[in-house]
Formats: C-alpha cells, structure tokens, sequence
C-alpha cells in the first residue's frame, strides 16, 4: 500500500513524473475515440437541426398544400439514443473500462430495444 499522509489521502494516487500523467490521462486509441466523441456530441444535434428544418409537403382535407417541417417522433428519438450511446460504449470498451462481456450485454440490449419497436406496417385505406 502506498504511504499515507496527514491528510489521510493515499500519496500512491499522486502522479509523481510527468511520463506516468501522460500515460494515465491519453485515450490508448485516440485516432478512432476522438470521432467517436465528435458523433456522440454532435450526431444528435445535426439530426434535431436536420429534422426541424427540413420541410415536406402536407396536403390538407380542403386541398390546399401546405409545407411543414418533418418533427421528432419515437424513431428520431432512438436515432438519437443510440448516436449517443454506441460511440459512449465503444470508446468505454477502447479504454478498457468495459469488458468484452459488458459490451456485449450493452449493444445486445441496444439493438433489442432499437429493433422490438419494429411493428407490422399499418395499410393505408
């Protein structure tokens, strides 16, 4: 154990060399997570900016068209879910903070909630 000091605080916590900063606080994989966060910061905002201002054409019951912009629904809000969540797990798993098994367990649940939203298409009359 490392030696304690008045404060009670364990001094092997301290970094005493700048090598051993440097290695404890650099990503090990810096050329795939610093994307990785750019998508998971900016991935939902493209998609909310994209999304309201994009319009489309809604045709009223009196015939008269009118442009609308397209909103946020349930899929939008998954889309965002797992734009956040997927580069967060993977770059967790490059840290090696999570294990191959805890990646596992996380994307097989995201990709059980993404897809059991799926429903049968509803026919039009």
């Amino acid at each position: 154990m490392g030696k304690s000091t008045c404060a009670g605080i364990n001094e092997s916590l301290f970094f005493h060399t700048y090598d051993q900063y440097y290695r404890q606080a650099m990503p090990k994989h810096a050329w795939i997570e610093y994307p990785l966060c750019a998508l998971a910061l900016l991935g939902p905002f493209v998609v909310i900016i994209l999304r309201l201002t994009i319009r489309k054409q809604v045709r009223k019951l009196d015939g008269t068209v009118e442009m609308q912009p397209f909103g946020i629904g349930v899929r939008v809000i998954q889309l965002i879910a797992v734009l956040i969540l997927v580069p967060t797990i993977a770059v967790l798993g490059f840290e090696g903070i999570l294990t191959g098994e805890g990646i596992g367990t996380l994307m097989g649940a995201i990709v059980g909630y993404v897809l059991g939203g799926i429903t049968a298409p509803v026919p039009n009359e």
